[in-house]
């Protein structure tokens, strides 16, 4: 899964920061590589803050152009985004879900976590499974 994230040159010579797929989100930096390196937390950040703590949906990535810089998610935090928005979709908090798990509040809420590296794949699989729902794999070239 990749989100593209281009990079504009605007006419004041400042470079925009943009994803076609968090359209109402832009960010203007002085410096190109100011605002490559700023791409590189932009994805996550937006996640957490805008889509996580605001307890809505998270877009999924549109087709890539080739002009944009490709934004790589890696595959536990792709299941966790599938597992949230899972949730959202069943009006499931994480308290909701803690329950049904038979876990920790704390523990329900590191399955969808897309910041820390703390819960499995495995683990956000089988709290899928025991809601009644799973995720596949693919390979794309």
């Amino acid at each position: 899964m990749h989100y593209g994230i281009k990079i504009s040159k605007l006419e004041n010579g400042k470079f925009e920061v943009s994803c076609r797929d968090f359209p109402d989100y832009r960010s203007e930096h002085d410096s190109e590589a100011e605002a490559r390196s700023f791409a590189e937390s932009f994805v996550p950040k937006l996640m957490m803050d805008e889509y996580r703590h605001k307890k809505k949906a998270i877009p999924l990535p549109s087709e890539v152009s080739e002009s944009d810089v490709l934004y790589y998610i890696p595959a536990k935090v792709q299941a966790k985004i599938l597992l949230w928005n899972f949730m959202v979709t069943h009006g499931l908090k994480i308290a909701d879900v803690a329950r049904r798990l038979g876990v920790q509040h704390s523990e329900a809420a590191r399955l969808v976590d897309l910041t820390k590296d703390i819960a499995s794949i495995d683990a956000v699989e089988a709290a899928l499974m025991k809601l009644g729902a799973s995720f596949t794999l693919q390979i794309k070239e």
